[in-house]
């Protein structure tokens, strides 16, 4: 009985963490433009760095966008991390506090036409769910870039406040969500709020703190086991399962 309960639960949670791996939709003409987006302190640069080096392992060329002008020394951060993972940043204003984020965006993307660069990667600022002004710039950032806005998610945050930020990034296009921090928390659920409260799909895990360190992709099944008690690393595989 308590083996049923177990599937019974892990299969509802793996239906609320969606199912499937969403991945990577390229653009028909490129440029494919991601714009990382997320809480001020979720890793949003770091990641950014980590998907460009995983991008520029599959053969891809991506270049990094240094969008968010507010965060002290955010654009020098950038500029180091893109360094390391050897791939070049777009940062034509200084930052802190000084610049044009909507602005930077839009320029990116004749930027990565001239130098022949099929991704565009844009690190935004952090946004307050609670903002209508910070969700406005966010939603000004799309229209410019026509970027697909990706949710950044640590583990181990309140729920309340990741379930009201997915709402807050579901009408403005996000469909999925990438984790951070994963090593370092086991409370999930967060990450549960976040994705029931907008349906959002996870497509990556970053479960290492280095920029150098690559991206895993997440399948719910693997994350839903995480949720549950010990013996759910039993459970029968089931077809999800082959999702990867």
């Amino acid at each position: 009985p308590a083996q049923q309960v177990l599937k019974i639960v892990n299969e509802e949670l793996v239906g609320i963490l969606g199912g499937e791996t969403r991945r990577l939709r390229f653009a028909k003409t490129p440029p494919t433009v991601i714009m990382l987006a997320g809480l001020q302190g979720s890793g949003k640069t770091t990641l950014a760095a980590k998907l460009a080096l995983w991008l520029k392992d599959q053969d891809m060329s991506p270049m990094l966008v240094a969008a968010d002008l507010q965060r002290p020394n955010a654009v020098t951060q950038l500029q180091v991390r893109g360094e390391r993972a050897g791939v070049p940043v777009f940062a034509p204003q200084p930052g802190n506090g000084v610049g044009d984020p909507v602005a930077v965006a839009r320029d990116s993307l004749a930027e990565a036409r001239h130098r022949l660069h099929n991704i565009v990667i844009i690190d935004t600022a952090g946004v307050n769910p609670y903002g209508e002004d910070e969700l406005e710039e966010i939603g000004a950032l799309i229209a410019a870039s026509g970027a697909e806005p990706v949710l950044v998610l640590a583990a181990g945050g309140d729920a309340r406040e990741s379930a009201m930020l997915a709402e807050a990034f579901g009408p403005l296009g996000a469909g999925r969500l990438l984790l951070t921090r994963l090593d370092l928390a086991r409370r999930l659920g967060s990450l549960l709020a976040a994705a029931d409260a907008a349906r959002l799909r996870f497509s990556s895990v970053s479960t290492a703190p280095g920029a150098a360190a690559a991206l895993v992709p997440l399948n719910p099944v693997s994350l839903a086991r995480l949720l549950l008690p010990g013996p759910a690393a039993i459970l029968p595989t089931s077809k999800t399962e082959s999702v990867a």
